[in-house]
């Protein structure tokens, strides 16, 4: 199914994601190609009958380029060596003359890095500016490991970021005839805070629910059975508006009380509950009071 806009798409990192995400796009139609810095895995993508180079080549040719290298993390924050590195040797060969590339970071990263990292890198590289000789924009990938493939194809959100309406029309061309809902926004930052808090919500949902299942352990009940009914009864789960608009603390006589109820039963049969005293102390540290429905 080719789209009515061919594009040259350079895959910058054939892991799993750039993998799935090239795949997804040659099946569009796209001219897609990879680079990646192992040689093994080039030899990987040749047996594929893909084309993938550890060097990049100066094209004179309007090119999307789709950052998709690891940017690992500790509890230090993200490692960004491997992404510094890549985006040197992707600058050093973006052409001076010809048409505006375009750089797409698709690998996560923090809040701040695309405007105080990758266009600095980028610049220093190439002796160009962004915004009159290259484009930039951000689009954070939501892929799922063990469902790569499926998802590049059959996307539930795509989110595109660029302070250039032009660029993020270019990639809207791209990436709308996937489907699945599309958001646009003229801020790297947002794009980058959707990807990192799209991972600490899913993160702090396990958690949260894990201590209810050492409660219900505690009480000798299946805390498993409990966070399922709940996934059917709380408003939080069916209705995806519900409290997401930020600002403003809970109150009312369900909230509170059965929180502080909750969190008194857990200490007196001895079970830690810091996710839940964490949703107690941020309450606390907000502004005027809503009423939610309990």
């Amino acid at each position: 199914m080719p789209t009515t806009g061919r594009e040259r798409i350079v895959i910058v990192g054939a892991g799993v994601v750039g993998l799935a995400k090239g795949r997804a796009l040659s099946a569009r139609g796209h001219d897609v190609s990879y680079v990646d810095a192992s040689t093994a895995r080039c030899r990987e993508l040749a047996v594929l009958g893909l084309d993938g180079r550890t060097t990049f080549e100066s094209r004179r040719e309007p090119t999307i380029y789709l950052v998709c290298v690891p940017t690992p993390s500790s509890r230090d924050g993200f490692d960004l060596a491997i992404l510094r590195e890549s985006l040197g040797d992707l600058g050093a060969a973006l052409p001076a003359r010809g048409p505006r590339q375009l750089v797409v970071v698709c690998s996560t990263v923090p809040p701040g890095c695309t405007n105080d990292v990758v266009i600095p890198a980028l610049e220093r590289a190439s002796g160009l500016s962004h915004g009159s000789d290259f484009d930039v924009a951000a689009m954070p990938e939501f892929l799922r490991a063990h469902r790569a493939d499926h998802d590049a194809n059959e996307p539930w959100i795509t989110v595109i970021a660029a302070p250039d309406g032009a660029t993020r029309e270019r990639l809207r061309s791209v990436f709308e005839p996937f489907g699945g809902e599309l958001r646009t926004s003229p801020s790297f930052e947002v794009a980058e805070l959707v990807k990192v808090t799209h991972n600490a919500y899913n993160a702090a949902k396990i958690s949260f629910f894990n201590e209810i299942f050492l409660i219900g352990r505690a009480l000798g009940v299946d805390g498993n059975e409990v966070s399922e009914i709940v996934s059917h009864s709380a408003e939080a789960s069916r209705n995806r508006a519900y409290g997401i608009r930020g600002g403003a603390s809970f109150e009312g006589d369900c909230l509170p009380k059965d929180l502080d109820g909750l969190i008194a039963f857990a200490a007196a049969h001895h079970v830690p509950t810091p996710v839940l005293r964490a949703t107690r102390e941020v309450n606390e540290s907000m502004g005027a009071p809503v009423s939610p429905e309990s």
